[in-house]
């Protein structure tokens, strides 16, 4: 599945903003979430027989971009910012992320 997530990232059209995927094992949704830098939303459908807890993508993005995300039974979804600038100057200190209940 990896080769598809790295070519429908890097395929997406600058005007697609939203994306709805599912199928996605966490190889495939941290490639679509470094190539498709122009999205600003993402919800990944969930499939009861993950073979990995999906707080690990969301932990995984934390050291990565602002984000706000909202964790259901089903489906993860991310609502993007800027990246996060992790040069040494960079303020980490003041980064924030929210979850949606």
């Amino acid at each position: 599945m990896k080769k598809i997530a790295i070519d429908l990232s890097s395929r997406l059209p600058e005007h697609i903003k939203h994306l709805n995927i599912s199928g996605m094992t966490l190889t495939d949704m941290k490639q679509i979430l470094i190539n498709a830098k122009h999205v600003s939303s993402i919800a990944f459908e969930l499939s009861y027989d993950l073979s990995f807890n999906a707080m690990k993508i969301v932990r995984w993005l934390e050291q990565r971009r602002y984000f706000t995300y909202l964790l259901e039974r089903s489906s993860l979804s991310l609502w993007l910012g800027n990246m996060i600038d992790i040069s040494e100057n960079s303020e980490l200190s003041s980064i924030t992320f929210t979850k949606l209940y």
